[in-house]
């Protein structure tokens, strides 16, 4: 998948592509936040809000006959153009607006676009794909949608004549255009879950949330007062300061309790990457059930339960990652980390590395953005290890690394986000921003420049120190 972005925020134009491990390097200030909310909104956009557009011609069959039958086949051949369509309706100024908590008039001349390579979609081979869509208090069954190969088959179980409104109309079409985007789209599409940069925070956005809804039942019960009084009046009042990814990242923090009797296919099948999740982070979480208190409790005393402020801030930085590796991950999703070395020890970095290159190979799709030194080479290392040759196996089984860390240089791609004046557009406020994507090999792995050239700078600087005159 291919991803554009023009005239976003300092960004002029950024191209990358998402692989199975995209790694996003570069200096503060540089736009990899931008470049972060916008593909996670766009992917949870497309997955939660955006309909596929359904010929009325089709609907209008439906509707006389009762069924139709749709080519599947048919979607992956307009596939770009049904892209296109999507992220120009993302990529509007008050959906942007909301996706960055700023003003709409920052994006008016935004422009993203997403180009799929057709090539790779491929029909969801499901076995027994049946579904009825419900509705109401008496959850009455509406519609039927099968699959035969490539076929779908569309039965509506209501008379006609019970659709008679836009309502009704959106209630038919929803569930046709989800079933189509799970189908045909959703092995390059996937399902996003960010732990943002602002995850240590939740605590404190949990407080103004929880502040902000008592305020608006405030206003609620003091309706009458009011004769003028609208409830959309309370959207255009009380509107999020907070970008959408936060926002979601807050409200999974605070549901945390209410996930925990589920189980992954993690949990299920891979309790080895919940072994080294429990030594990244020095022991376990538990939810106290009367109370759906969160605690972590250290490997070293495991009779002592720490209230989740109370504990370390590596415990509270890779909460959320605990939770959704152990009771949410699902196969295909795209894990989204801002900064995951936040709070961790280098050596801890280097493990979370390995977890991640992981969850690569379970299926689990990982991007990150990142200004860690180890998290990159630690990576690197793994692309270099995956070798069929005898002295670098001997060398990943001294240092006990499994055939399940190790990457494939296909799978990962790097880029660093770049300043270049030059490249700037009409728009004085930007800043020439682009993207650039970084050489490797499986033979030498990855290159980040950027790093190095710090690091280099840091060593001459105490050679001069020590051998100087």
């Amino acid at each position: 998948m291919k991803i554009c972005l023009n005239n976003l925020g300092p960004i002029d134009k950024a191209e990358f592509s998402l692989g199975d491990f995209t790694v996003i390097c570069g200096k503060n200030n540089t736009g990899k936040t931008y470049v972060t909310y916008v593909l996670y909104c766009f992917l949870d956009f497309w997955n939660n809000e955006y309909r596929l557009p359904i010929d009325k011609s089709i609907m209008d069959e439906l509707f006389s006959n009762g069924s139709i039958s749709l080519d599947l086949q048919k979607f992956i051949t307009q596939a770009n153009e049904i892209l296109k369509r999507a992220a120009k309706e993302f990529s509007s100024p008050h959906i942007m607006a909301r996706v960055f908590a700023a003003d709409r008039e920052r994006f008016e001349d935004t422009n993203i676009s997403i180009e799929l390579d057709v090539s790779r979609l491929k029909v969801l081979q499901q076995k027994n794909y049946e579904v009825n869509y419900s509705y109401g208090i008496k959850n009455k069954s509406f519609i039927n949608i099968s699959r035969n190969s490539n076929i779908l088959d569309i039965k509506l179980l209501v008379d006609s004549k019970e659709i008679i409104d836009r309502n009704m109309m959106e209630l038919v079409m929803s569930p046709i255009s989800n079933t189509i985007k799970t189908l045909v789209f959703s092995s390059i599409l996937p399902q996003p879950f960010i732990s943002s940069a602002e995850r240590t925070g939740s605590a404190i956005f949990q407080k103004e949330l929880d502040f902000t809804t008592s305020k608006i039942v405030d206003i609620l019960r003091d309706r009458e007062k009011s004769k003028d009084f609208h409830p959309l009046d309370i959207l255009q009042t009380y509107t999020s300061r907070y970008p959408i990814p936060v926002r979601k990242n807050v409200d999974f923090i605070r549901g945390l309790s209410s996930i925990e009797k589920q189980k992954s296919f993690i949990y299920e099948s891979y309790p080895n990457i919940l072994k080294l999740f429990g030594d990244i982070i020095g022991g376990s979480y538990k939810t106290e059930k009367k109370t759906s208190t969160i605690y972590y409790i250290p490997k070293y005393n495991k009779k002592l339960r720490l209230t989740i402020p109370e504990s370390s801030s590596c415990a509270r930085s890779l909460l959320d990652l605990g939770y959704y590796i152990r009771h949410v991950a699902k196969p295909n999703d795209l894990l989204m980390i801002d900064e995951p070395e936040m709070n961790l020890h280098p050596e801890s970095q280097r493990k979370l590395a390995r977890l991640l290159a992981t969850l690569v190979n379970i299926g689990i799709k990982v991007y990150i953005t990142t200004h860690s030194d180890y998290i990159v080479k630690e990576i690197s290392t793994l692309i270099v290890l995956n070798q069929d040759v005898s002295y670098i196996k001997k060398i990943a089984e001294h240092a006990k690394y499994s055939k399940l860390e190790l990457l494939n240089k296909e799978s990962v791609r790097v880029y660093t986000t770049k300043c270049d004046k030059t490249r700037r557009g009409i728009n004085p406020k930007r800043c020439g921003i682009y993207l650039e994507e970084n050489s490797s090999s499986q033979e030498e792995g990855i290159s980040v420049p950027n790093f190095d050239e710090t690091i280099n700078q840091i060593s001459r600087m105490q050679n001069d120190i020590i051998f100087g005159e």
